[in-house]
């Protein structure tokens, strides 16, 4: 008989180098749900190991017997423990040499760490939600800067062509018949400022990425035209002359946004062309 001590912490298990004779102690009993005198002269890998593990649980004894030798003695393991009603759980276990009366014989510590695995889960998620917090506040920080800094762009185009326009109507450089043209392009481009603005109030949508943009029927020469307008005080101020050739086609797109691309396209050309140029402007359709 081997005497496993019934007030031992955690649960006891002893057996032969054969893997049979298995003795419980009775936390062991409440651990895995067998009874001690159901249990005696069993293979212990039949009771309370998986099935996917007991192959290479019965090679490891094979090994021990013929070598001597066991890569898992005195070693803190965690794996997984098989209950008799079939359910599986985890278990940290400490296998020693036992000093008995049988030649070649084992007990194995066992304790079931299925809270503290849990524990070590819940910990990992919710440091895996705090990183992903973090992150989505980084991205969410950089997106806005990047946002206001390309609308502080965005707004100096149109502020531009509304300065410009202003100064030559005040210098009284602009004939009588091209002020109505002049005061129509300080009011387009009042407007285009206006709804910039109203869009850096709903900045909270464009990080979100639940801006949406409304599209409506206009003609491809619309935008362009509206942002060679507004462009025109900043080319004529360095003797650009602006060309535009682009057919009368219909599109789907948004009334502010496509002037914006334009106005950058040719506020940029005015911008880096040498005084005394040409800047033109085509546009060709293809397919059908």
């Amino acid at each position: 008989q081997w005497a496993i001590g019934d007030g031992a912490r955690g649960a006891n298990i002893a057996i032969d180098a054969q893997g049979r004779n298995p003795e419980f102690n009775r936390a062991a009993e409440q651990l895995f749900g067998y009874a001690r005198e159901a249990v005696l002269g069993m293979e212990m890998a039949e009771l309370i190991i998986p099935a996917s593990m007991r192959a290479a649980h019965r090679e490891g004894l094979r090994r021990q017997r013929e070598s001597g030798e066991s890569r898992i003695l005195g070693q803190r393991l965690e794996l997984r423990a098989c209950r008799r009603d079939g359910s599986e759980f985890p278990v940290e276990l400490t296998i020693t040499k036992f000093d008995g009366p049988a030649d070649g014989a084992f007990v194995g510590f066992l304790r079931d760490i299925t809270d503290r695995q849990r524990h070590a889960e819940e910990r990992d998620a919710l440091l895996v939600r705090e990183r992903f917090a973090l992150e989505e506040a980084s991205a969410a920080s950089r997106l806005k800067d990047e946002f206001l800094a390309a609308l502080s762009h965005e707004l100096r185009t149109p502020l531009n062509a509304v300065l410009g326009w202003a100064q030559m109507l005040e210098s009284g450089t602009v004939l009588p018949d091209r002020v109505p043209r002049a005061v129509g392009a300080i009011r387009r481009n009042a407007e285009a400022q206006q709804q910039m603005v109203h869009d850096m109030l709903a900045l909270s949508a464009f990080i979100t990425g639940r801006a949406q943009l409304s599209l409506a029927p206009l003609s491809a020469k619309t935008p362009i035209e509206a942002a060679c307008e507004s462009i025109k005080p900043a080319a004529e101020a360095k003797r650009i002359t602006l060309k535009v050739s682009v057919p009368e086609v219909g599109l789907v797109g948004n009334a502010l946004r496509l002037p914006q691309m334009f106005w950058n396209l040719r506020g940029n050309a005015v911008k880096f062309s040498r005084s005394g140029g040409t800047l033109t402007m085509v546009g060709e359709t293809r397919g059908s």
